[in-house]
């Protein structure tokens, strides 16, 4: 099965989640919710998916958005959201880059890998 995006709903619990860890702990959830995705016929993964520890979160600190189901969000797309989150904090910079790097867990080549991955591409 191929999974196509996520809900509003699972981004929403995603976005209130106070994440403790790195990158790596995100790239785990969704692996997590990859695997649990099988049953869905739509490709979409919803709140259904969510591991245990996700959905106890329940802290306010990101507003939710109520926006149309079609609103879906790719994999990839919620990924270059976090790196330009930490590109936004950190500057486009080398060092900037460097410390954005670090921060998502990944090397630097990964991250200038994933940003040439990007449409329209980002320096």
């Amino acid at each position: 099965m191929d999974v196509e995006g996520i809900d509003q709903e699972a981004m929403d619990c995603l976005c209130r989640y106070t994440w403790k860890g790195n990158i790596r702990e995100l790239e785990n959830v969704v692996q997590y919710m990859i695997s649990m995705s099988a049953d869905s016929p739509s490709g979409v993964m919803g709140v259904n998916c969510l591991p245990n520890q996700i959905l106890e979160n329940k802290t306010d600190d990101c507003p939710r958005v109520q926006e149309p189901a079609q609103q879906d969000i790719s994999l990839r797309e919620m990924e270059q959201q976090r790196i330009r989150q930490a590109l936004a904090r950190y500057g486009d910079t080398t060092e900037g880059k460097k410390r954005a790097a670090k921060e998502l867990g990944i090397s630097l080549a990964t991250l200038y890998r994933r940003l040439n991955q990007s449409s329209p591409p980002v320096k």
